[in-house]
């Protein structure tokens, strides 16, 4: 399966170049696939077959065996690679194809048996045609729902939305018991998030995981402005409490009054560009701190994480720069990524922090009495700022650090101002 980053990227870039975007659902996929010799499976025969000392010799994956998803994947990538089909697997993400011929370029995610693919039109008809020949397939056009989030494209304007407006109301449907106020923010900036949380009495634990995952996934989707407030609930799930269970279902009862929050990609000359910031001391049981980083591009968020770091640091600056060098780290993936779809990044690619000591760091080893514990994984970002030059530091002020609603819990205003910025809305 590909990353759900690749494939925000695939519809930013469709967006960007106009290309024309199609789904495709393989029928019966991991019948399809043939098991290698030494992978045979022998079964008994159903009732109505048995024979007396016979069994069945296996030798085409059925559904439940465990190999069927990896041989169908082996399957699939065969005949994408042929000399027929023509593409090859990219680096960067082993489940995105490409493909460059006389009839343009295409790009194809795979996810288990559903293919979204974009490009210019002649290419992507001539794929489509292949996949028929081969397979049987169902063709969805143009897609309006892909992996439980909705699709929307204005041709007119040339951008495509997407968000989870669907999804949403099926949470809303399973989990009734929402405020009825208007909330908004995901947590209220108020309420301190504990393992105990004053001797709140515990709640019962199978709803509270059950909620709280189906958060998780529009926090990973879509929904980047959630993705602090999942992160935080996400660290009570082994004893969670009645205050754990009642800002989960404010978090819920957020989404349930913004469903149309999501990315927007149009045809924006703006570049790759990262925003990073972290939370000093931010968890309240441990004093570690938060990072938070976002990438944007076409208009809209391709990449975003809210992560815990893995050892208190000592400063700001220590925290901030922990948090730079994860955010580093996942940009120079992300340019990898932008070449495979042969979108060259030219230009040093900016990230906007808004501690001036961390970008000082980042530029040049001063400080050392400040920096010698920190760890060599973190000093990555260094050198791709000073050697490689894959990165500019950029120093904004925390009003204008729009990832800041992925470190902590802001209020009304300031999460409004962030979810404005990020979503263009």
């Amino acid at each position: 399966m590909c990353r759900i980053d690749t494939v925000r990227t695939l519809l930013a870039i469709t967006a960007r170049r106009g290309y024309k975007l199609s789904c495709w659902d393989i029928c019966e996929a991991f019948l399809l696939a043939p098991l290698a010799p030494e992978d045979y499976v022998y079964m008994e025969m159903p009732p109505g077959r048995k024979e007396q000392g016979k069994v069945l010799e296996l030798r085409r994956s059925i559904y439940g065996l465990r190999q069927s998803p990896k041989n169908f994947n082996r399957h699939l990538h065969n005949f994408l690679v042929s000399d027929k089909v023509g593409f090859e697997a990219c680096p960067s993400d082993p489940a995105l194809y490409k493909r460059k011929s006389a009839l343009g370029s295409v790009y194809a995610c795979i996810w288990v048996d559903d293919i979204l693919a974009g490009g210019d039109a002649a290419a992507v008809a001539d794929f489509q045609a292949k996949l028929e020949a081969e397979f049987e397939i169902r063709d969805y056009g143009e897609p309006k729902v892909f992996l439980g989030f909705d699709i929307s494209r204005n041709h007119a304007h040339g951008t495509i939305h997407c968000d989870q407006r669907t999804y949403i109301r099926n949470m809303c449907e399973r989990f009734p018991d929402l405020p009825s106020e208007l909330i908004p923010t995901p947590l209220d900036a108020g309420t301190l998030l504990t393992e105990s949380c004053n001797g709140s009495q515990l709640c019962n634990a199978e709803d509270y995981r059950s909620l709280v995952g189906s958060l998780q996934y529009a926090a990973n989707v879509c929904r980047c402005d959630i993705g602090f407030a999942v992160h935080r609930l996400s660290r009570f799930l082994s004893a969670p409490t009645v205050a754990h269970l009642a800002q989960a279902r404010r978090t819920l009862a957020y989404l349930r009054d913004t469903p149309t929050y999501g990315p927007t990609f149009g045809n924006d000359p703006s570049n790759l560009a990262g925003w990073c910031d972290a939370d000093f001391g931010g968890c309240l049981d441990t004093r570690r701190s938060t990072t938070g980083y976002l990438y944007m591009f076409a208009g809209g968020p391709i990449s975003w994480r809210s992560k815990i770091q893995h050892s208190v640091a000592d400063s700001t600056a220590e925290s901030e720069f922990r948090a730079i060098a994860k955010c580093g780290r996942h940009g120079e993936w992300l340019r990898d990524l932008f070449s495979d779809f042969d979108e060259k990044c030219l230009y040093p690619t900016p990230l906007h922090e808004d501690n001036e000591a961390c970008a000082k760091w980042c530029r040049n080893p001063c400080d050392y009495q400040k920096q010698k514990h920190i760890h060599r994984d973190c000093l990555s970002i260094r050198e791709s700022v000073q050697e490689f030059r894959h990165f500019d530091i950029v120093v904004v002020k925390t009003a204008a650090q729009i990832s800041d609603c992925l470190t902590k819990a802001l209020p009304p205003q300031l999460h409004r101002a962030a979810v404005k910025a990020i979503f263009k809305i």
